[in-house]
């Protein structure tokens, strides 16, 4: 089967489901192509270049209002709750003071629900394909953010911070604006 474009989610509305052949025959659908395999498994559903679509804002501007925030370069571990979409993950980073990006931020958690997440994302246009799975630069939520937190402290170590923020894939290669989140 050739692939082709598929949406998965539109206006925040699911549109389809990742389904392969023996997927799509339990649930009476038809398959749409998408499946992977490992080296010593069956197929199985599996996303390929998946991707959300750009914004229409830099990520300059989804920036430049901020008074204290974090920009995220690099998420560590995986602790996800596929049922409720709660998560728990290491992160590291910039804090943003003013606007700008100012001194390194390690070795923080950040916790959440991804259902609220999505639910309130503002995207960058700065989409580039650089893996599987690719996303623009994105901003959680217009401050003061909820239902996101935050634990650790400085680089410097002058204040312990608390504060919500976004997150975005990026390459662990190249953590530098853009390729990274503002909160």
């Amino acid at each position: 089967m050739q692939g082709k474009p598929l949406a998965l989610v539109e206006n925040g509305v699911l549109q389809s489901w990742i389904l392969d052949t023996r997927s799509a025959r339990q649930l009476g659908l038809t398959s749409n192509g998408r499946a992977a395999r490992g080296s010593s498994s069956p197929p199985a559903p599996s996303p390929t270049n998946l991707a959300f679509q750009p914004g229409s804002v830099t990520p300059a501007a989804l920036m430049a209002d901020i008074k204290e925030g974090l920009f995220i370069t690099e998420m560590m571990g995986s602790s996800i709750n596929g049922l409720t979409g709660d998560y728990s993950r290491g992160a590291s980073g910039f804090m943003i003071r003013d606007g700008q990006i100012a001194e390194a931020a390690e070795e923080f958690t950040l916790a959440g629900n991804l259902l609220e997440i999505f639910a309130s994302m503002t995207l960058a246009d700065d989409l580039q394909f650089r893996f599987g799975s690719d996303a623009p630069t994105l901003s959680r939520c217009p401050e003061p953010c909820r239902g996101l937190t935050l634990s650790g402290e400085t680089r410097h170590r002058e204040k312990a911070f608390s504060y919500a923020c976004f997150n975005r894939f990026s390459d662990p290669q190249h953590a530098w604006w853009p390729a990274g989140a503002a909160c």
